[in-house]
């Protein structure tokens, strides 16, 4: 089969890491597969930029790249004046808050190539490089699948409505403008609208990592467009995942051997509206300074040294790691993963962790209840609750012997169930599938 994959970028969060380890296992079980991106970090061969910037009519190229030239000279002021004269109507679409689909480089989606692909897989469609308004030209063209990492298709800007429920409704009367992607001004019901418009339009195979995301499709906007839906759940890649010595983890990564030690991972933990860092510096500051006279210490693994934003504990910051073998030697040397969060819908954090062996104290949000087993390979507590939070990682703290008995089970889960080959396997065989079904009508007509 020929594979491809679309997603905001190759390398970031969970939806980057899953959207680069189902080519790479496509391509390792013998099918043509590549990635697509609207932001290019990496030096893979098989991941290909969207070239916006070459594509709409005369005008648009000619002042987009007198833009890209400014930018490569540093005149970004310039650059973004040529930005506005090359699309003047996106200006007034984002004042208007209206959500911005002009990226006309993703309407040629299908010619990257040369020839045409036998299946996309959509991942990510926000982060501005996509336009949503060709999904149901694509999707009538081949099977197209599409995988709920966040919730954004359901919605009238947000990428997580937390608490709201007005998605099921039609939006409007927003109450945060400012949740990712933000918007200026409340146009969410038009944004909702649209939205529908075009999913009416669309026939499409929807994947939910989780249950919890499955149950949010049946009761949102996007499901007439739905050809098909199943819950796979997310996989990591057990050849890097895996237990391995803590011993030589913490002097790979410099932490202290003595150390009981809990880890944050996450992607600019300190900035996300999507983390609840507020209630993990309350939780570190009710913890004490030792626990059976070993000394406690806290390693938040992607985002910078914060002077001046320390709680009253050992707390050091480590700068987001691209590599996912280092990310795995933390996940080792720590004695658990802390992952206190307002939104998530199937973390791969959990996942890591859970697969090198190291509990994981998380909040109880979202799909995460679908990935541990509370009491046996880790720990559950509410939202917000700082207290039960650091009782929680006390508790394990204080108990190594349930560490270890925790951290045994959560890596035979991982192992049995949430293997990046086994995700993939599940996505191949839904393509064939699909693919035969497709099949089908013209076999029939050549009859």
């Amino acid at each position: 089969m020929r594979i491809v994959h679309l997603n905001s970028s190759d390398l970031g969060g969970g939806a980057e890491r899953i959207a680069s380890d189902l080519c790479r296992a496509a391509r390792e079980a013998g099918h043509l597969a590549w990635l697509v991106v609207g932001r290019q970090l990496g030096d893979d061969p098989n991941v290909v930029r969207i070239l916006d910037r070459d594509a709409g009519g005369p005008w648009r190229r000619f002042w987009r790249r007198r833009e890209g030239t400014l930018e490569r000279h540093g005149a970004r002021s310039a650059a973004r004046l040529c930005r506005g004269i090359a699309d003047p109507i996106r200006l007034i679409e984002r004042a208007l808050g209206r959500e911005d689909f002009r990226y006309p480089g993703s309407r040629h989606l299908r010619d990257v190539f040369g020839a045409p692909p036998d299946v996309i897989h959509l991942h990510n469609l926000h982060g501005g490089y996509f336009d949503l308004r060709v999904l149901g030209r694509l999707s009538r063209q081949q099977p197209t699948f599409v995988t709920l990492h966040d919730p954004w298709l359901l919605t009238g800007h947000c990428a997580h409505p937390f608490e709201c429920e007005r998605w099921k409704l039609g939006c409007g009367g927003c109450p945060d403008l400012e949740i990712y992607p933000a918007v200026r001004r409340d146009a969410t019901a038009f944004n909702w609208r649209r939205k529908s418009s075009i999913y009416r339009e669309s026939r499409l195979f929807v994947a939910s990592p989780s249950r919890w995301m499955g149950e949010m499709v049946e009761h949102s906007m996007l499901r007439p467009a739905i050809e098909q839906a199943r819950v796979i759940p997310n996989g990591v890649d057990l050849r890097i995942f895996r237990p391995g010595d803590r011993s030589r983890a913490r002097a790979e990564t410099g932490i202290a051997p003595d150390s009981l030690v809990a880890l944050f991972a996450s992607n600019g933990l300190r900035r996300s509206r999507f983390r609840d860092y507020r209630t993990l510096r309350a939780a570190i500051d009710r913890l004490p300074a030792e626990i059976g006279g070993r000394p406690v210490s806290f390693v938040a693994l992607g985002d910078e040294d914060a002077d001046g934003d320390r709680p009253n504990a050992d707390l050091r910051f480590v700068p987001y790691q691209r590599d996912p073998e280092t990310v795995a030697r933390f996940y080792r040397a720590a004695d658990l993963l802390v992952h206190a969060t307002l939104a998530d819908t199937f973390p791969n954090v959990v996942l890591e962790a859970g697969g090198c062996g190291t509990p994981v104290v998380a909040t109880a949000i979202g799909g995460i209840p679908e990935q541990i087993e509370a009491g046996r390979t880790g720990e559950l507590v509410a939202p917000g609750d700082a207290g039960a939070l650091a009782a929680a990682i006390d508790s394990l703290f204080r108990d190594a012997s349930r560490r270890r008995a925790m951290g045994d089970a959560a890596s035979r889960r991982v192992h049995e169930n949430h293997g990046a080959r086994r995700m993939a396997d599940d996505y191949l065989s839904w393509y064939a599938e699909a693919l035969a079904r497709e099949a089908q009508p013209a076999r029939r007509r050549s009859s």
